[in-house]
Order: C-alpha cells, then sequence, then structure tokens
C-alpha cells in the first residue's frame, strides 16, 4: 500500500472547493455547446452546433456529418441527448432522431422535416416537438410516426408549431395516453394514435386559455395544465377541469418536481404545492428549471446566464442550453463551453513524475474489479481502480 500512499500525493484533482470549473476541451468545433450527457461507460458527450462530442477526462472524439453515408450523424446540429439503453445513445439534430450503437459504432437515421424544439421519453418510446412540422414519436419498433395539424381533421393535433422550448410539452398518464401541451388548445394523443383536443370553447370556459404551456402528471390521478391564464387541474376519474385560485392570471411557464414538492415557474416567482396547499416558494422569475440530487438544487433558464446553485446566485457570463447530473455536482452546456460545478474536479491532470522502463511499474488488482470492462486497454499503460478512483499510466506519467 505504499505506492498508493506515494500516488495520492502525486494527484491533483482529488478533492477541490466547491466551485465552478470551466472545462478546456481541446480542439472541439465549436464552444456553443447546445446539450450534455454522460453515459455509463463513463464518457462525457456533448452536442454543439458543428458536430458531436466525447470526451473521455483526457482526450476528444468529434463526430460529423457525412451525406454520403447514411450510418453517420445526418447534421451537425446537436440538440438534445439522451441514454436510451445501455449501449445506445439518442443523438438529435436539425433533420434527425439518431440512435447512436455503441457496439458496431453506427448511427440509425429517422428523418424528420424541422428543427426539434422539445424532448421528452416513455416506455421506450422518443417524442419530440418541432420548430413548423408537429410533433415525432419513434416507437420502441423504431416506427417514426409524425402528428401534424389538418384544417379538415377534427382528430389532428391542434398546432404543427412549437417554436417554445421551455416548459415540459408533454405529460403521460397511467392509461397509456400521452397529453400535448400547444399554443393552440390541449390534446390527449390515446394509444390508437388517435386524437383528441380540449379547447376553453367544448370545456364550458374551464380551460382557462387556448395556450398551453406545461403539463405536470400526478400519479393520483390528476393532470396539472399550466396555461399563460394559471393552472388547471383535469381529474381523470371524472374528466372534469378545475381551476386554481392562488395562481389566477399567472402564466405558469413550468411545473416541476423537487424532493417531493411540486414547484409552479411562473412570471411573478415560483410557486409549490404540498398536500394539496400552493404558497409562494420564491419570490424571483429568473429561472424556470430545476435539477437536484439529495443535498445540491440547481435552478437556471434554457439561453439565461444567470443560475441560483444552493440558494446562491451565480452570472455564468455565459447562456446555460443544458443540465446535467453529475457525480454528486452538475454538468452545464452552455454558449461558450462546459462547465462543472461541483466539488470535485472533472479533469484529470498529468503529474510532473516521470517513469523509466526499467521500473517496470504496474498497478495490480485491475481485473478484479468489474469497472475494468469500461476502459480501452490500449488507451493506458498501466492502471487500476481504488475505492472510487482509477489510477493510470500513460505515456510514462501517473
Amino acid at each position: 500500500m505504499r505506492r498508493f500512499g506515494f500516488l495520492f500525493l502525486q494527484l491533483s484533482f482529488l478533492i477541490a472547493d466547491e466551485k465552478v470549473e470551466e472545462v478546456n476541451l481541446q480542439n472541439i468545433p465549436s464552444k456553443n455547446i447546445l446539450s450534455i450527457i454522460s453515459d455509463g461507460s463513463g464518457f462525457i458527450w456533448a452536442g454543439t452546433d458543428q458536430g458531436l462530442i466525447r470526451y473521455d477526462g483526457i482526450e476528444v472524439d468529434i463526430f460529423r456529418s457525412n451525406p454520403f453515408s447514411s450510418t453517420s450523424l445526418s447534421g451537425n446540429r446537436v440538440w438534445f441527448l439522451d441514454n436510451y439503453k445501455s449501449d445506445t445513445l439518442v443523438v438529435v439534430t436539425d433533420n434527425a432522431i439518431h440512435l447512436y450503437s455503441k457496439k458496431n459504432y453506427k448511427f440509425d437515421q429517422f428523418k424528420i422535416d424541422s428543427r426539434p424544439t422539445n424532448y421528452f421519453t416513455i416506455e421506450d418510446q422518443i417524442w419530440i416537438t418541432t420548430l413548423s412540422n408537429g410533433i415525432y414519436k419513434l416507437s420502441n419498433n423504431k416506427e417514426l410516426i409524425n402528428y401534424k395539424f389538418e384544417p379538415l381533421n377534427p382528430f389532428s393535433i391542434s398546432s404543427s408549431n412549437f417554436e417554445s422550448t421551455i416548459g415540459n410539452k408533454f405529460a403521460h398518464d397511467s392509461n397509456g395516453n400521452v397529453w400535448l401541451a400547444t399554443s393552440s388548445g390541449l390534446n390527449k394523443i390515446q394509444k390508437d394514435n388517435s386524437v383528441r383536443r380540449y379547447f376553453r370553447s367544448n370545456t364550458e370556459n374551464e380551460l382557462l386559455s387556448d395556450n398551453i404551456l406545461s403539463l405536470y402528471f400526478l400519479d393520483g390521478g390528476t393532470l396539472l395544465i399550466g396555461t399563460d391564464m394559471g393552472l388547471n387541474y383535469y381529474d381523470f376519474n371524472n374528466g372534469k377541469f378545475s381551476s386554481e385560485s392562488k395562481l389566477k392570471n399567472k402564466s405558469i411557464i413550468n411545473i416541476k418536481e423537487l424532493n417531493g414538492e411540486i414547484l409552479f415557474f411562473t412570471n411573478t416567482g415560483i410557486y409549490k404545492r404540498l398536500d394539496k396547499s400552493i404558497d409562494l416558494y420564491k419570490s424571483i422569475n429568473l429561472y424556470s428549471d430545476v435539477n437536484f440530487d439529495d443535498q445540491i438544487n440547481l435552478f437556471w433558464k434554457k439561453g439565461s446566464a444567470k443560475i441560483l446553485y444552493n440558494d446562491k446566485g451565480i452570472d455564468l457570463s455565459k447562456n446555460v442550453n443544458d443540465v446535467f447530473r453529475y457525480n454528486n455536482g452538475f454538468l452545464l452546456s452552455t454558449s461558450n463551453g462546459l462547465v462543472n460545478l461541483s466539488s470535485r474536479k472533472l479533469i484529470a491532470k498529468k503529474t510532473d513524475y516521470k517513469t523509466l522502463r526499467r521500473q517496470n511499474i504496474d498497478l495490480v488488482n485491475f481485473y478484479s474489479d468489474d469497472r475494468y470492462k469500461n476502459v480501452k486497454i490500449n488507451k493506458f499503460n498501466s492502471f487500476e481502480f481504488y475505492e472510487d478512483d482509477f489510477w493510470f499510466v500513460s505515456n510514462g506519467k501517473i
């Protein structure tokens, strides 16, 4: 164990003060990072406006579109990233939904006809709204279905235009229906793909507005409907709408859950719902989203540089595009690079200690830890897992 005692002195990335760390990704095609995620193999994936990036903590791999290949990336602006299955990554660009296979390194392309604006998954189904061509569903059997507004069809969705990128536009109920928020009414897409539409005019004016901004399904059988004129409830037991008097005439921009409480992001502040009571939570309207774990809360808004990290306001001086919870902290993709908000540094640093070939340095017990299966052996000379840390020798440095 003496070897490890020495090695711990050589590494500078183990413990750091809680702070904002700008991650320097070398030779990337663009610093405008639109989406961010980490997969189960330890890679960080970042979608930029000029290609897809894979980052292992040291090196960057870049994926770009190739118009002559049907198994490459289609389009370079990557708006959404998601872990679909353990060996599959979802990559959504301007003109396609991709399923990237980590086994054969190929992209399955499912073409779309308009820029995506919102993303939602349920039971291996992928749903997206688009700027001008309605919504798409990629089913678990890889069938792509497009829903659009058809003026002569009362069973089509009520709008094909989805410009807003803020707020939950989809909700999924216990009966298998998917609910859709549009600027022209509330839509229910049933399991047989038929659509039922709700407006003020056919709900006896119980629906506060036809401009639906956000949705959230409560397990008890109630749909929360955020409109630009307040909050509606839809009771599945009796099929009736009601409204919340405490949020009357407030624009319900988004509805999110935080540690068992439902938060309503409005144009006048953030409200919370607990035990059917609604109270003011924060009298600020700078934020429209929240990410959290057991101890840390991060409030943010897409397209804004201001965040609230554990009740501490921070101005990043760069607009946030996406947030992903990572290693007891958060990764933030911004208009000017990647930010790590954590008490632990994201990147590994080389030491000044050099080894000689005749020293025959090795790190033992590596293959006794199943995590070795996620490591590309040819990237390192020697390596080992020790508790929560990964040690390696590369190019003569530890």
